[in-house]
């Protein structure tokens, strides 16, 4: 199917040829008739993306700052690796788009396949011949709305929702400054509320435009302050809505200027936001902001798991929202037709963003521009890469890759790291949008990428699967590939709960394939100097671990017990298996303890993790989020046979024993590319894997069992069942 993404670092816009979405929770398949490009979000975003570095980093400090401390942690490679896949990652455009439902989850029962919706959401209602919707984003049209309407709906929400959030009672003067597309469909809302509005923008043909949908008075800039005085019979405005698009702060200065006593103010748009307290204080002016569609946006469960706020406390949501401005659309009160300036095929796309940008008079500007889609759009999962070899089994002596999952991490570092290896052929990648899909496979040289990881299962020419999807999957696709009969790498964790384990490991005996987690520490070299370091051994260790993690955002999908299962599941088992890795032993009980407050999101994160390992020797793992970025991550110390050896970073090593000290400095290394190569040449090989199953099986049981032991209070057994005695 055709998708319009865009690459952040060049800036160049593509209809690309991707593989159409699948099914993936609550939601829907639906084959786009209309689509609304977005003169103002996505003029944006196509601005940005066209900068350069320098530019991208004067307008995103924050971003900049997080760049520097990452180099300060983990050297510049790694910083610019990071960097550029982030860059590098398919920019999708567009939020705003109806068509015909082509299937739906077994979740929803008030939506079929045939009928008519309108879809809103970025990431999903995007510029595609076939996308995928969570129920929450979509609403049925009613009869009589055309989809070039239709598609308009949830720009529309957004005018809804910020004449929601202004409260206008009836017969108040309203005054709208920014007569862009949300701007005239915030002005007709506003009257089919019972208020008089004023509409003010610099450019006369958004004036006409205004006029000709019969709003109450139109001005400039220049002359807003005479015109609304009049307008208001001298009172001021009740509520002024800016929608305007600018970094100036003439907006809301001149919003302040024409308010009444005690009078409101919205932002809609994005403009200079450089408030002074005196005139505000003396006429009490309240300013209140306007979230986008309405109430579920940024919400996770909302939006993404399809969980709604119930009607009697959240009246309007945003897809409440949007059913409302259909509505409006169908009663006549709401003229979007008017707005539409230009509509163009998707193929079209360079000529339909052609004309937001400034390179066009203001006559040939566009208001509502749409694009159409054939009804011959693929609904194909699967893409053949052009020109790469199609095989139906792998090259003699090289292993298949089939990778499932291609996120920050896979595209930072494992995927270029198997795509320099010699012995491997790259042969699918799966996930979960076809634009991800598509540009894994083109960057990395993979010969077919699909949105269907099932396919991969199938495929005779796969020998391997890496799974490094979102954690909550971990334990069911690991599981089906060795059942499928192929061997399985799965980014750490292995699973999120004891029952995804237990699933994992009978699959695992069933089949007899290698399985294998990214506990890549144990591969670093500074790891294998450590070991060396202390040699036979002549009594126990005790090892101190302190992870420096930093926080994640409350929102964070990390945090989802179905989703992430926490950051100490996810992150932690990386230090509980190398405490056991470097001891030689696993681990028998866990005892751990929190230092957050009981109940906070992520409250699990900031915790202190002994383990009791089989050899008496005892390891401490300090994971902490409340520290600063910038400072090192990680440090191990390793104390016992009146040796000490410490790592800091895997960049540097201290080895001490008789009173001298050897000291080791290298590029930072924590193992990857060592891990992945033990691997496949265990698999070329037919040798047992490179870690044991019963390592991996105790270090992600550990994990899990800290968890529950913070929960409890108690330490519990690892190897055996309930708590310790």
């Amino acid at each position: 199917m055709k998708q319009i993404v865009q690459n952040m670092r060049s800036g160049q816009m593509t209809v690309a040829e991707v593989p159409a979405p699948n099914l993936r929770g609550p939601g829907a398949l639906i084959q786009t008739r209309c689509s609304l490009i977005s003169a103002g979000t996505e003029k944006s975003m196509m601005e940005l993306a066209k900068k350069s570095l320098l530019g991208k980093a004067r307008q995103r400090p924050d971003l900049v700052k997080q760049f520097y401390a990452k180099v300060k942690r983990d050297g510049l490679r790694a910083a610019l690796n990071t960097a550029f896949s982030r860059l590098d990652q398919p920019l999708l455009q567009g939020y705003s788009s109806a068509g015909d439902v082509l299937a739906v989850s077994e979740a929803i029962d008030n939506i079929a396949v045939g009928d008519r919706v309108a879809c809103g959401g970025g990431g999903y209602a995007s510029h595609a011949g076939v996308v995928y919707v969570p129920r929450n984003l979509m609403v049925k049209v009613p009869s009589g709305v055309s989809d070039e309407e239709a598609c308009q709906a949830c720009v529309a929400s957004v005018a809804m929702q910020a004449v929601r959030i202004g409260r206008l009672e009836l017969g108040e003067h309203v005054v709208v400054i920014g007569l862009g597309l949300i701007g005239q469909m915030l002005m007709q809302i506003v009257r089919a509320n019972g208020c008089r509005v004023l509409g003010c923008d610099p450019d006369a043909g958004r004036q006409e435009v205004a006029r000709e949908l019969g709003i109450d008075g139109v001005s400039s800039p220049d002359s807003l302050e005479r015109t609304c005085g009049e307008f208001t019979r001298g009172r001021g405005a009740d509520a002024v809505f800016i929608t305007a698009a600018t970094e100036s702060n003439a907006p809301l200065e001149q919003a302040v200027e024409i308010s009444r006593f005690r009078g409101r103010i919205v932002g809609v748009g994005d403009f200079g936001m450089k408030i002074t307290r005196k005139p505000f204080y003396e006429r009490e002016l309240e300013f209140r902001m306007s979230m986008s569609y309405g109430p579920g946006r940024y919400d996770t469960r909302y939006e993404e798991k399809g969980i709604d706020y119930p009607p009697a406390y959240v009246p309007w949501t945003e897809q409440r929202n949007m059913a409302s401005v259909l509505d409006l659309m169908q009663q006549g009160k709401l003229n979007v037709k008017k707005l539409i300036t230009h509509r163009f095929d998707i193929e079209q796309a360079e000529e339909a963003y052609a004309v937001l940008g400034g390179d066009v008079s203001p006559e040939q500007r566009g208001m509502a521009v749409i694009l159409t889609y054939s009804r011959e759009q693929s609904t194909t999962a699967r893409l053949d890469m052009s020109g790469a070899p199609i095989r139906s089994t792998a090259k003699a002596g090289r292993v298949g890759i089939g990778m499932i999952g291609a996120g920050m991490y896979a595209s930072s570092m494992l995927l270029p790291i198997l795509k320099r290896m010699e012995g491997v052929e790259l042969v699918s990648v799966a996930t979960a949008t076809g634009p991800s899909a598509e540009h894994a496979a083109r960057k990395f040289g993979f010969a077919r990428c699909t949105t269907d990881y099932q396919e991969l299962l199938a495929d005779d020419a796969i020998d391997l699967i890496i799974t490094a999807t979102r954690h909550g999957m971990h334990p069911v696709i690991t599981a089906a590939a060795l059942r499928a009969g192929k061997h399985a790498f799965v980014e750490k964790p292995l699973a999120i709960t004891e029952d995804g384990l237990a699933d994992v490991l009978d699959a695992q005996r069933q089949s007899g394939r290698i399985l294998m987690v990214g506990f890549n520490r144990r591969f670093a070299p500074l790891t294998q100097k450590a070991r060396q370091h202390f040699g036979e051994r002549h009594g126990p260790l005790t090892i101190s671990f302190r992870c420096n993690a930093g926080a994640m955002p409350s929102n964070h999908w990390s945090h989802d017990p179905e989703e992430g299962g926490g950051r100490i599941i996810s992150e932690a088992c990386h230090f509980i298996d190398l405490c056991s890795y470097l001891d030689g032993s696993r681990p028998e009980h866990v005892y751990a303890h929190s230092v957050r407050a009981e109940g906070a999101v992520g409250g699990e994160d900031d915790c202190f993790i002994t383990l009791g390992l089989a050899s008496g020797s005892v390891a401490s793992v300090g994971y902490l989020t409340g520290g600063d970025k910038s400072f090192s991550k990680e440090r191990i110390e390793i104390f016992g046979d009146g040796k000490v050896f410490v790592i800091e970073d895997f960049r540097t090593g201290l080895a001490v024993r008789g009173g001298s000290e050897s000291t080791f400095k290298m590029t930072q290394d924590k193992g990857q590319a060592n891990l992945l190569r033990a691997l496949v040449d265990a698999i070329r090989n037919g040798t047992d894997g490179p870690i044991s199953v019963e390592d991996l099986m105790a270090s992600s049981l550990a994990t899990i069992r800290a968890v529950e032991s913070i929960r409890s209070g108690m330490p519990i057994r690892v190897m055996g069942e309930g708590p310790s005695e």
